[in-house]
């Protein structure tokens, strides 16, 4: 309906799903990682800055998926196309 349209087709929501996969294989890490540094530092006295760690936490995988998504994802699946189509044209040669 309406609202799905609104929610599911803008620009936004359909460049997070097309990044998702990274997203979904880098966020444990970047999850971690601000979190260990959280309880590290609240450990040592240092408080007020859990909002800036989930910030980090949650921007963090869209930046690097994004990233991720273009050098590995994108052009791994343009060199795999390379050689399935050289594969292919070696192989109508023979027939």
């Amino acid at each position: 309906g309406k609202w799905g349209n609104r929610l599911f087709g803008n620009p936004v929501a359909y460049y997070l799903g097309v990044i998702s996969y990274s997203i979904y294989l880098w966020h444990p890490i970047l999850r971690d990682i601000p979190a260990r540094a959280a309880m590290i530092l609240q450990g040592k006295g240092y408080a007020g800055f859990d909002l800036v760690f989930v910030a980090i936490a949650l921007i963090s995988p869209i930046v690097v998926s994004h990233f991720s998504y273009h050098w590995i994802e994108v052009k791994g699946r343009d060199f795999i196309r390379h050689l399935t189509d050289r594969w292919t044209a070696k192989v109508a040669q023979k027939a």
